[in-house]
């Protein structure tokens, strides 16, 4: 019976797989920003941003399924699920003093 690699001092068996084998897609995020500061008086400025985070609204695919089936055939890859966040917008002032 083949020992789990978790179980605390078990021998760790290398396998035959090569480096990189198992890639996923390209990985592509565009954020921006724009600020503006006004000065309402000597004391008191106002602080406007606006951010986009995913400006272009790109989906990342997440990483494609690794399992081995139990005969020890890799079946394909599947990719199951979008790993980026949908476009998301804010503002935010700020009033320093």
């Amino acid at each position: 019976m083949p020992v789990e690699p978790t179980t605390p001092g078990a021998k760790l068996v290398e396998g035959n797989e090569g480096f990189n084998s198992l890639r996923g897609p390209n990985w592509f995020s565009l954020d921006t920003g724009i600020s503006k500061t006004f000065n309402m008086t000597e004391r008191y400025a106002l602080d406007f941003r606006f951010e986009v985070f995913n400006t272009l609204n790109h989906p990342d695919l997440g990483l494609p399924s690794s399992g081995i089936a139990a005969n020890g055939n890799r079946g394909p890859a599947t990719i199951s699920y979008v790993q980026s966040i949908q476009r998301v917008m804010q503002f935010a002032l700020k009033l320093h003093f």
